[in-house]
């Protein structure tokens, strides 16, 4: 697992209270040894250097390469994410641990670390805190409760666009709205937009421009001719008026 060298210089306090980042300060300086490093290596170097730091500013934790269902992202996914092509990553990737600015960690994210509490303060309300009553309770311990997030396995794909392709492109789909938090909370509306596809290369191909272009909703891809039209609701005037 991949995670950026001294992340906290990488965010200030206008990003610390963001919930989601969407930019990135970085320094406008190449005077320092380690860009000078990778600039010595080339522009498609500092270019991957730049991507991995933006992918790495909307992970959770921040700054930690992982995928928004916890795996870690592989030259593969970041090529995927960033539309740089792997080979550029895979070449990049180890001038960039060279130069310290990456550094390669246990496959596993770091977990949030809860404040520590004495045994002073075990069981004591903190100060100016109301205790909420029963009913309260239980309303912040179903507002907690976590719903399980939709999965390829969970949809229902027809058996025609079933292929590895496009279900490693539904997977990224999947991954690539969780990361803006924009995460399906049923399935069923994406199972709805899949039956509309006949083709698995044309699913595939749409999905990756969708997410190349940034986009909110799942958007077809130019060339892309195979989806199913949309029903349109007719509406039929009355004889009298048609013919009045």
């Amino acid at each position: 697992m991949y995670k950026i060298a001294n992340w906290d210089g990488y965010e200030n306090h206008r990003t610390r209270n963001m919930q989601e980042m969407r930019w990135v300060p970085i320094p406008n300086r190449f005077d320092g040894d380690q860009i000078g490093e990778i600039i010595d290596h080339g522009a498609a170097v500092y270019g991957v250097w730049v991507a991995v730091l933006l992918v790495a500013s909307r992970c959770d934790p921040r700054g930690v390469l992982t995928r928004a269902d916890g795996e870690p992202h592989t030259p593969k996914t970041l090529a995927r994410r960033t539309r740089i092509p792997q080979k550029e990553i895979e070449k990049a990737l180890p001038i960039i641990i060279t130069a310290g600015l990456l550094e390669i960690c246990d496959n596993q994210a770091p977990e949030r670390q809860a404040p520590a509490v004495t045994e002073a303060q075990e069981g004591q309300a903190p100060a100016g805190f109301r205790r909420p009553t029963d009913y309260g309770i239980e309303r912040i311990e179903r507002k907690e409760r976590k719903k399980e997030p939709v999965t390829v396995d969970s949809l229902t794909i027809p058996d025609s666009i079933k292929t590895p392709d496009a279900l490693e492109a539904l997977s990224d789909w999947l991954d690539y709205k969780r990361s803006r938090r924009e995460g399906y909370k049923k399935a069923g509306h994406l199972n709805g937009l899949l039956k509309t596809y006949s083709d698995p290369e044309t699913l595939a191909r749409d999905i990756r421009h969708s997410i190349g272009s940034g986009y909110k909703g799942l958007i077809t891809a130019p060339g892309s001719s195979n989806r199913q039209p949309a029903k349109k609701q007719i509406f039929k005037m009355p004889a009298t008026e048609a013919t009045a």
